[in-house]
């Protein structure tokens, strides 16, 4: 029911997002040493979710902002692995900032709902 409401559809889509970079990311940090490996990399978030109205031609690019897109980033290391324990880092702490920027907006909404249902 809640799925409904823009604002709560495209923080939930952002959240779900950002785990699947997490989960990216782990799968990437255990993957560290293994020969041969290249990193996943995921597509950018998209806010264009549904429900969300564009006001111009190229307003939102008209995706759902759900999904996300995988790419393999390139092999760096001499045994074919693309892994920087560095940069896995900077991503997992990129995608807790927007778990994070989700819950605040989820939350956030939902102290607006609850306002307006006690005040009438």
């Amino acid at each position: 029911m809640l799925d409904h409401i823009p604002i709560l559809s495209t923080a939930s889509a952002l959240a779900r997002h950002a785990g699947a970079r997490t989960e990216g990311t782990a799968r990437n940090l255990a993957n560290a040493d293994t020969p041969g490996w290249r990193p996943l990399r995921a597509s950018p978030f998209d806010p264009g979710a549904p429900g969300l109205r564009a006001t111009r031609p190229d307003h939102l690019g008209g995706s759902s902002g759900a999904a996300v897109e995988w790419t393999l980033g390139a092999a760096t290391k001499p045994n074919g692995n693309g892994v920087s324990v560095e940069a896995e880092m900077v991503e997992a702490a990129r995608a807790r900032a927007d778990h994070g920027l989700a819950l605040g907006a989820w939350r956030g909404a939902m102290d607006v709902l609850r306002a307006s249902v006690a005040t009438r």
